[in-house]
């Protein structure tokens, strides 16, 4: 059984050629540089953190990359 839903109350269905040919273009990355300011760059030398994680693996990938 085929579902057809093109243009049924103003709603029209992605077009998946469209999509394709959207996948092939480059991207582009931008990073935002920043700076630490001179006072700040001590903060946490010679402490010890607790990080208690809950969720995903990306949050405990987040909690070991900190």
């Amino acid at each position: 059984m085929k579902y057809i839903m093109n243009n049924r109350d103003n709603y029209v269905l992605p077009s998946q050629t469209t999509a394709r040919k959207r996948t092939k273009t480059a991207s582009e990355i931008k990073r935002t540089l920043f700076e630490i300011k001179d006072e700040y760059r001590k903060l946490g030398i010679g402490r010890k953190y607790y990080i208690r994680t809950y969720g995903c693996q990306a949050n405990f990938r987040d909690s070991e990359t900190i």
